[in-house]
C-alpha cells in the first residue's frame, strides 16, 4: 500500500491567474528535465496550513546543486527508478555528479542497498581500533575486495594505494607522541589551552576517524559541520603554497581568531605546511 500511495503523489496543476489565460507559475526548471522524479522534487510544496510561514514563505523548495542543469542526462538516469524498490548500484554515478557540482542530489524514494552478508558491528570501545568485517562493504565498485587490498601496492591500472590508511598500529601514534614535524600539535597541549571545556569538535579533513577515536578517548565528542559557534579552531598540517600564509593571517585577524599555536615546517621548496590553533570568539546571534 505505501508502494501505491508513493506511486498517486503527482505533480501540482498549472494555476491560472483570475483575467488571464494560463498564465504559469511553477518554477522554468522543473520543464528542464523529462524524469518524473526529478520534477516531483524539485516542485515547491505548500505549507501545510497554506499559509505563509514565520520565514516568509508559503511554500518549501527542495535544494539541488546549480551545477546539476550541466548533467542533465546523467541525473536523470541517477533519478530513474521504481519507487519503494532498491536503488540501482550506482556508487559511481552519483559520485561523478557530486564531484562535478551536482551536490546536494535530490533524494531518492528507493531502498538503498546493504552487504549481503552483513556482520554485526563490534562494540564501540572495540570498534574503534579495529576494521570492520570486509564483509559489511558493498565491494561491487571496487577492484579490490577487501581492506588489505586497498592498502598494498598493486600496480594494475585501476588500483589506487591508500599508504597506511587501515594500518591501525600507526593510526593510533597520531595526535599522542611527538614526531618530527613541528607542525604537529598533540591533543593533550590541545586540550590544556580550555581545561575541562571542551565538549565537542569539527573535524573539516578526511581520513579513517583516528582523530575522532582519540578525541572520544578524553570525552570529547567530534562531528563534521559548519563552524557557527565560539571555540578552538584547529588547523593540522594544512599544506599550502609559502606566498599564500599571508593572506590566511590576514583572514583569520579580519574575523578576530586569537592565536594560541602558529607553527610552520617546509613540505617543499614553494610549499609549507601549516599548523594552527585558534580560538573563534563567540558571536552574538
Amino acid at each position: 500500500m505505501a508502494n501505491v500511495a508513493l506511486r498517486q503523489i503527482r505533480l501540482p496543476k498549472i494555476e491560472e491567474e483570475e483575467g488571464k489565460n494560463s498564465t504559469v507559475k511553477e518554477d522554468p526548471l522543473i520543464n528542464f528535465f523529462l524524469t518524473e522524479e526529478i520534477r516531483k522534487y524539485i516542485t515547491p510544496k505548500e505549507n501545510r496550513v497554506g499559509k505563509i510561514n514565520l520565514y516568509g514563505t508559503e511554500k518549501v523548495y527542495n535544494t539541488i546543486g546549480h551545477a546539476c542543469v550541466l548533467y542533465k542526462n546523467e541525473l536523470q538516469q541517477y533519478m530513474d527508478y521504481d519507487i519503494g524498490s532498491y536503488c540501482d548500484d550506482d556508487w559511481n554515478l552519483a559520485q561523478k555528479l557530486m564531484i562535478n557540482g551536482c551536490d546536494p542530489l535530490p533524494r531518492r524514494r528507493c531502498l538503498t542497498r546493504a552487504s549481503i552478508e552483513y556482520q554485526k558491528p563490534y562494540p564501540n570501545n572495540e570498534s574503534l581500533w579495529k576494521l570492520p568485517d570486509n564483509k559489511n562493504v558493498r565491494w561491487s565498485n571496487y577492484r579490490c575486495r577487501n581492506f588489505d587490498c586497498l592498502q598494498s601496492k598493486n600496480p594494475k591500472r585501476g588500483y589506487t594505494k591508500c599508504t597506511g590508511c587501515f594500518e591501525m598500529e600507526k593510526e593510533k601514534l597520531k595526535w599522542v607522541t611527538n614526531s618530527s614535524l613541528s607542525a604537529d600539535f598533540m591533543i593533550s597541549d590541545v586540550l590544556k589551552i580550555k581545561p575541562g571545556e571542551i565538549r565537542i569538535g569539527l573535524d573539516y579533513g578526511i581520513g579513517t576517524g583516528t582523530f575522532a577515536a582519540r578525541m572520544r578517548e578524553q570525552n570529547v565528542t567530534i562531528v563534521s559541520t559548519a563552524l557557527n559557534l565560539g571555540g578552538l579552531l584547529w588547523i593540522d598540517r594544512f599544506f599550502c603554497s609559502k606566498k599564500d600564509l599571508d593572506d590566511y593571517m590576514y583572514m583569520f585577524l579580519q574575523l578576530r581568531y586569537k592565536k594560541h599555536k602558529w607553527a610552520i615546517s617546509p613540505k617543499s621548496k614553494d610549499e609549507v605546511y601549516l599548523s594552527a590553533l585558534l580560538e573563534k570568539p563567540p558571536r552574538a546571534i
